[in-house]
C-alpha cells in the first residue's frame, strides 16, 4: 500500500528503521538475515535504489537548507 503524500516520509522512515536494524544485526552476529526469494530481491531493489537516492537527496538538502 503507498503513503499518503503528507505522511510518505514519516511512515517510510520507520520501515527503514526496521529494515536498517535487521542488517545491522546480521552484520554484527557475521549472519545471514535467512531472506525468502522475495525479499533477496527486495533488498537489491533497495540497495540500487539507494545508490542512485542519497545524492538525489544530498542535492535536495543543498536546494532546502530546511532538509539538511
Amino acid at each position: 500500500m503507498s503513503n499518503m503524500s503528507y505522511c510518505r516520509f514519516q511512515n517510510t522512515v520507520q520501515d527503514m528503521h526496521d529494515c536498517f536494524y535487521a542488517i545491522e544485526e546480521a552484520v554484527e552476529q557475521g549472519e545471514s538475515m535467512d531472506l525468502s526469494d522475495d525479499e533477496k530481491r527486495a533488498f537489491h531493489r533497495m540497495f540500487t535504489l539507494m545508490e542512485v537516492m542519497m545524492p538525489l537527496m544530498e542535492e535536495a538538502a543543498e536546494i532546502d537548507k530546511e532538509l539538511a
